[in-house]
């Protein structure tokens, strides 16, 4: 069954018996994802059989995965490899077998050090790879890189007429009207069907035909995006696309003081969002 391997990360472990303790090159293998529907198990050195078990993981969210094979030479210690960008928070980087293990033709004795390494992320674009012993020998590390979905969430502001944020806990005058702006800030790649649901307090009345919705800004440099992020959600978000009250062909709708997005909640069309991207979508209210 093939795979995205952009999303696949390969665990896999083994048995053998002691056979010839002279020889770790024998026992030590490595395991590597080469295609949709191609694993790859390979070792230096034979004259022991070996029993070999894996799983493959298939992330199904937003969670990607970087690999490829790092070459140790007979004099190398330690490798750095350039990785497209991760955010180190939600990244672990771990080698092929036991989080660790590789290959190498070393056959003069049953050191592991030449074959076992630490996996490190050094920065959000550089993993180290790292071994203690050399042997004078070559090894291969088939490695992975795992960044893990991040957790989308829907934010609220409210924002005056003229684009000024209102703070929590603000008084406002009756009969003023209020920008609501929610939006998801998705660093991730695009995520689809996606639905939400917001219910005005009765303090607010909603005031028709004020909805419009955008997906063009970038996504925040952070978890959280800042003032100067918001004004810029609020403005593209603003000069957005049209939206209609009625449940319809788009992807908003109001039904008395619930506003519906997406449909997994109503009749809307499907809200899908984009990669690295903020989704967005912004109406106007009344203070009652």
């Amino acid at each position: 069954m093939p795979v995205n391997t952009d999303k696949a990360w390969l665990i896999y472990s083994y048995r053998t018996a002691l056979g010839t303790t002279s020889d770790i090159g024998q026992k030590v293998v490595r395991g590597r994802v080469t295609g949709p529907t191609s694993l790859q198990f390979d070792r230096d050195r034979t004259g022991q059989a070996i029993d070999l078990a894996w799983q493959l993981v298939e992330f199904q969210d937003l969670t990607t995965v970087q690999h490829a094979n790092a070459a140790f030479s007979s004099a190398e210690l330690q490798k750095d490899v350039s990785i497209n960008a991760v955010d180190s928070a939600r990244a672990v980087a771990v080698g092929g077998y036991a989080t660790r293990g590789g290959k190498s033709p070393f056959g003069t004795n049953d050191h592991t050090g030449v074959c076992w390494f630490t996996s490190a992320l050094t920065s959000g674009t550089n993993l180290r790879l790292q071994r203690d012993f050399t042997g004078s020998s070559t090894a291969d590390l088939g490695w992975f890189v795992i960044q893990f979905s991040p957790e989308l969430s829907m934010v609220k502001r409210a924002f005056q007429s003229d684009g000024t944020p209102v703070a929590s806990g603000s008084t406002l005058s009756t009969g003023m009207p209020v920008k609501f702006l929610l939006y998801i800030n998705n660093p991730g790649g695009a995520v689809s069907d996606v639905s939400m649901r917001d219910i005005l307090d009765p303090l607010f009345s909603y005031v028709g035909d004020s909805v419009a919705y955008d997906n063009s800004v970038a996504s925040c440099a952070a978890a959280s995006c800042t003032v100067a992020e918001e004004a810029a959600i609020l403005a593209a978000a603003d000069s957005g696309t049209v939206g209609t009250d009625a449940v319809d062909g788009d992807v908003v709708s109001l039904t008395g003081a619930t506003v519906d997005i997406g449909n997994q909640i109503a009749a809307n069309a499907q809200l899908d969002i984009a990669g690295s991207k903020v989704w967005a979508v912004v109406f106007t209210i009344r203070m009652q």
